[in-house]
């Protein structure tokens, strides 16, 4: 199991959300027990409103269970790629000069030569010119030997392009590593029933627990999301070790695109219908 260590998906909930869902979970079986009758109402008169209240939110999720999560059983999806992108302000190319050959003599990839040559090439034309060019290849890095990130990365192909005077735009590659693209599959397979607990008012905890959540499939996107911010961020942290990169620096996720193979077993066709 992947532990999620970046920033950006431990805050997603609050401190409140988070206290909720450990609640909900802790006394949903205890609750449960609470017999109703064929109107959903409770049938001790003993039993508080507010834990009526909350006997019926529960019986309401019973019923959304029924819903699935899963990918369709004859879709088979993989994810192949992720391109993330970095913006380098022109005034840290001496810096990106020199941490990018040093990353790139770091991390080789056995059939990799003459990086350090295209780097050099690369800094000094965008030091000459002031309209941008073409797009630079800086051939294959190899993260495989390196701790922080030898579960979630195989190698990274790393491009980059002067677009304006002020700009540079570099493109990582990431190659997730066997490990990472066999537990994500295994989460986009999965049929997720999660989402639900209760909305605790502390000034009214005694009279009332509110039932609130997301649908299993807006949970289930988020945990996905979860492993491609964590994939993207201990890459980028490690590769912002040699020179500085922006979004990275600032504590912001940066863009990306995710690439997939998908393979569908079967189709129907409805000929009637357009």
């Amino acid at each position: 199991m992947i532990e999620i260590k970046n920033p950006h998906s431990r805050t997603r909930l609050s401190m409140k959300e988070k206290f909720e869902k450990k609640f909900t979970k802790f006394t949903i079986p205890y609750i449960e027990k609470i017999a109703l009758d064929d109107n959903w109402k409770v049938k001790s008169k003993y039993i508080p409103k507010v834990i009526e209240s909350a006997r019926i939110s529960v019986e309401g999720w019973k019923r959304e269970k029924s819903s699935t999560s899963e990918i369709p059983q004859d879709i088979d999806l993989d994810l192949l790629s992720v391109y993330v992108a970095e913006y380098i302000p022109i005034e840290d190319i001496d810096k990106l000069n020199k941490g990018l050959k040093k990353l790139v003599k770091n991390y080789p990839l056995g059939y990799e030569h003459g990086q350090a040559e295209r780097v050099d090439e690369f800094c000094n034309d965008v030091k000459k010119s002031i309209q941008g060019g073409r797009w630079s290849n800086f051939g294959f890095i190899d993260l495989t030997e390196e701790r922080n990130v030898s579960d979630f990365v195989q190698k990274i192909h790393i491009n980059g392009t002067h677009i304006s005077s002020s700009s540079i735009i570099l493109q990582f590659v990431i190659t997730p590593s066997a490990e990472f693209t066999t537990e994500y599959k295994k989460l986009v397979e999965s049929d997720i029933k999660d989402g639900q607990s209760f909305d605790i008012r502390f000034k009214n905890i005694l009279k009332f627990w509110g039932g609130k959540g997301l649908s299993h499939d807006i949970v289930k996107n988020q945990m996905l999301e979860d492993l491609i911010i964590e994939l993207k961020w201990r890459t980028m942290k490690e590769i912002n070790r040699y020179f500085p990169l922006y979004f990275t620096k600032k504590g912001l996720i940066p863009p990306s695109i995710e690439v997939y193979k998908v393979k569908q077993y079967s189709c129907t066709l409805k000929h009637d219908e357009n």
